[in-house]
């Protein structure tokens, strides 16, 4: 096709504004889709229709535009730029492809498990998703930033609706009481959701940060945050506190270091004070807010700590008896259940399909490969986003460099989801499109 023609083409279908249109769109559809009917059993299911159908959409949007001829396009350039995060893409999948096929049970393997449905299927999404964002925001203008926030506030707004409105439809769904007190919101699951809130976090505050010039703008960014907090709060994740402090920590001291600003330690020093006051008036303000009681380290109604210790424990010791390929996706729980302890086999409040470690799930149920692809490409994705930020001096790395750090503690301590792999690979894609355009200067 003619250039000129393509050029037409483009400029009356705005394929640049659909491509735009469609990612946003998969990002609200996957956070906030859900089926009210089902919601218990299977939370993830509408989440994971939406990813197949709007993924698909995009990347047949996409494939159209790379098909058609352009000018000055030097693809054999952005290819070298970008030869390492390849090499580890590949690497994880094809690790994926393995664990499908040894899988011993692929009717479940290929879609997934209620709870979780992460399937073979998903992750060839995911990859999908990973390689569309890189296109658009490479070849496109887009405030993905100002969406996000929107996005957040817009699912913080519904997962405490119960609080304000609590016999109100749809709102129903969304009662804290269904849940041990704690909100959940759209994600069916209160950790899903907190692990949502801790990778947008950090851009509602640099958004808020780059207000200063416009007070209404300002003080709209200052009440979102707050919410943000609250709901939070609310969840009673504690994985997900230690996950945010440890990466605001990190990544605050770095900037001390390099920009000189003691400032950030004053705030840093407040912060663990307020925390420090908190915990010591727990007791009082339990009585009134429930969820204090799950931040608590001592709590012995879950036992969470304990639990998790004994789970990474039995993991470890099956990393020896696994298969190299993996047991498949979501055939964990059928191989760990025999070595549980008999006090977490007969207690019925638990079940247990995961290690609560995504780093050790990742090499059970999808091999070594796959988790040597998946630390290469989170490792040199951090790695490129410092020296972006170092050599570039791009302060909007900064918030996603957080939002990245905090998602992979809180894995560590947890395990994925549906919208936490979305927006990890979004944001993993964001660093990636942005060392192509930078690649001379950080290579």
């Amino acid at each position: 096709m003619d250039r000129s023609v393509f050029k037409k083409l483009e400029n009356k279908t705005g394929t640049k504004f659909i491509a735009n249109f469609v990612l946003v769109f998969i990002l609200f559809s996957t956070a906030l889709t859900f089926d009210p009917i089902h919601f218990k059993e299977v939370f993830e299911f509408p989440k994971l229709l939406m990813l197949f159908l709007t993924v698909g959409i995009l990347t047949f949007i996409n494939i159209l535009k790379i098909a058609l001829p352009k000018k000055n396009v030097q693809k054999d350039k952005i290819f070298k730029t970008i030869r390492h995060e390849l090499f580890f893409l590949i690497m994880f999948f094809v690790g994926h492809i393995l664990a499908f096929i040894f899988s011993t049970n692929k009717n479940i393997s290929l879609l997934g498990t209620p709870f979780r449905y992460q399937g073979f299927l998903s992750y060839l999404y995911y990859v999908l998703f990973l390689l569309n964002t890189i296109y658009v925001f490479k070849n496109n203008k887009i405030n993905i930033f100002k969406w996000l926030n929107v996005l957040l506030f817009l699912v913080c707004a519904l997962a405490i609706s119960p609080y304000l409105l609590p016999y109100i439809y749809p709102f129903i769904y969304f009662n804290p009481a269904f849940f041990y007190n704690r909100v959940y919101g759209t994600f069916g699951n209160p950790n899903y959701l907190a692990s949502f809130i801790i990778a947008i976090l950090p851009i509602a505050i640099f958004t808020w940060k780059q207000s200063f010039s416009n007070k209404l703008i300002r003080n709209a960014n200052i009440v979102m945050i707050f919410l943000f907090v609250i709901t939070l709060f609310l969840t009673g994740s504690r994985s997900a506190w230690v996950a945010s402090i440890l990466s605001f920590g990190i990544f605050g001291i770095l900037k001390i270091i390099k920009e000189k600003d003691y400032k950030i330690l004053i705030t840093i020093c407040i912060i663990f004070s307020l925390i420090l006051i908190g915990i010591e008036f727990k007791k009082y303000i339990a009585p009134i807010v429930p969820q204090i009681e799950r931040l608590k380290l001592d709590t012995t109604k879950s036992n969470s700590i304990a639990t998790r210790k004994t789970l990474w424990q039995i993991g470890i010791k099956m990393i020896r008896n696994e298969p190299f390929t993996g047991y498949g996706h979501d055939m964990l729980q059928k191989n760990i259940n025999p070595l549980l302890p008999d006090n977490l086999k007969s207690d019925p409040t638990y079940f247990i399909d995961r290690t609560h470690n995504e780093l050790l799930d990742i090499i059970l149920m999808h091999g070594f490969l796959t988790f040597i692809g998946y630390i290469g490409l989170i490792s040199l994705t951090w790695i490129n986003g410092i020296k972006i930020y170092v050599y570039e001096k791009q302060k909007s790395m900064m918030p996603v460099l957080i939002g990245i750090t905090s998602l992979n503690f809180y894995h560590i301590m947890n395990f994925s989801s549906i919208t936490s792999n979305i927006l990890l690979f979004l944001m993993i894609g964001y660093i990636i499109s942005v060392k192509i355009s930078s690649a001379k200067k950080i290579l």
